[in-house]
């Protein structure tokens, strides 16, 4: 299901750019030999890279899609976080939490 969920984070057959597009940079595509504290740190960059995007336009009010962008990349860092949970130290888990939360709060 999160193979389904998170295709454009696992396939790695298109063409990937160093600085635009949701795919973020290549070197962040899950492969499924990855390590689970890998696939998590290549999800969290993927969507605060894609979150880093939008704020420009979500700042400037010029179309609130931005800020709907914003907020479905913490979502997705959210979500990323409690099911990779064992794959991190408690206290690392919990400040990437409270960071995405933070980030969740500024885009409301």
């Amino acid at each position: 299901m999160f193979r389904q969920q998170h295709q454009n984070c696992i396939r790695n057959d298109q063409p990937q750019s160093e600085t635009t597009g949701k795919k973020g940079p290549a070197k962040f595509i899950v492969n499924l030999d990855d390590r689970l504290d890998a696939a998590l740190k290549k999800i969290l960059s993927i969507e605060f890279h894609w979150f880093q995007q939008q704020l420009p336009g979500a700042i400037s009010d010029r179309d609130p899609e931005f800020v709907h962008q914003a907020r479905v990349a913490t979502r997705r860092m959210r979500s990323a976080l409690i099911l990779f949970h064992n794959s991190l130290p408690e206290p690392t888990a919990i400040i990437l939490r409270r960071s995405v939360e933070m980030a969740r709060r500024a885009v409301r």
